[in-house]
Formats: C-alpha cells, structure tokens, sequence
C-alpha cells in the first residue's frame, strides 16, 4: 500500500482519538468529577483507545518501509493538519491569517519532504 496513504490514515486517526478525548474532556467542565465522567463516556473513551491502537499499528507498518527522516514529518505535518481541520469545522474554532498561512506552509513542508529525490 502507498506509504502516504498509510501515513495519513494513522495521522487521521490519532487526531480522531484526541477529538473523542477532548469531547470527553469537555464533559468534566459540565460534570464534575473525572470516575463520573468515564462512567457515562466508557464507549467514546473506548473508541478512542481503538483509533489510537490503529494508528501506532499503521505507524510500525510506515517505519517497516520507510525513511525515518520522510515518515515522521510527514505524519507531524498530517497529524497538526487534520487536528486544525478538525479544530474549526467541529469544533467551531475561529480561523485566522495565521492559522491558514502555517498551515499552507505545513502543506508546502510535507509536499516537499514527499517528494525530494534525495
């Protein structure tokens, strides 16, 4: 399989795992009490323990057959990536200059990290 593809659904899914514990997180505000809280968020807090299992395992898969140097950039750049993505869309975080200038520039990084000939 592509390594780019594999790279990118293990970053995905770490970001999907930390959207699930932020929105557990977010519970403590309302609920206080941490026992509490795990109790009535054991499936979402599951869930996210499953998508970070997958994504270490995609992870070992990516070193299996890459460049140290190539892989773990790229899964940075696509991990802040979609966590940004993620960050507004759902979670309504305001957008900024700055927020879409660094994240060109992450796109530019990992464009450039993919396909460098060296």
């Amino acid at each position: 399989m592509n390594t780019l593809i594999l790279i990118t659904a293990a970053a995905v899914c770490n970001s999907l795992a930390l959207t699930l514990l932020k929105i557990t997180g977010d519970k403590l505000r309302i609920t206080p009490g941490f026992l509490e809280v795990l109790r009535s968020s054991w499936l979402i807090v599951l869930l996210s323990t499953v998508l970070y299992a997958v994504s270490f395992l995609l992870t070992i898969k990516v070193f299996s057959g890459s460049t140290f140097s190539r892989a773990v950039p790229t899964y940075v750049g696509i991990n802040i990536m979609s966590t940004l993505l993620i960050a507004v869309l759902y979670f309504r975080e305001s957008a900024s200059f700055s927020l879409a200038f660094g994240s060109a520039l992450i796109i530019a990084g990992v464009w450039l990290i993919q396909t460098s000939t060296t």
